[in-house]
């Protein structure tokens, strides 16, 4: 369009296509782009569960290893990306608790 107002005899039809295929062009490379982010994002949440299924034997005796050597309860959750270890004790079991929270929720 700047052209165009620069030069008035340039046919403004022209410019328009041109502006509209540049469009078209970056529309593709964006959905290019998108569908490139996702599938490295999948790749990189598959790698990190076939790195934690390869290892949580590891990981596990590593937990039962310090458990054993400090004189504790440790309890390992794992889930698909993510492990979490638990310390469990007397002092903080809320197993009566969860199951009457649950019964009431269930009435």
């Amino acid at each position: 369009m700047e052209d165009k107002l620069k030069n008035p005899n340039i046919d403004s039809s022209s410019l328009k296509s041109k502006y509209q295929e540049k469009v078209q062009v970056a529309k593709e490379k964006q959905d290019d782009m998108v569908a490139y982010d996702k599938r490295a994002k999948a790749t990189i949440a598959q790698r990190q569960r076939n790195l934690l299924v390869e290892h949580l034997e590891d990981i596990r005796a590593a937990i039962k290893k310090v458990a054993g050597v400090k004189g504790l309860d440790l309890v390992l959750n794992s889930s698909e990306t993510q492990l979490g270890v638990f310390f469990a004790s007397d002092q903080t079991d809320f197993t009566e608790e969860v199951i009457i929270t649950l019964n009431a929720e269930s009435n």
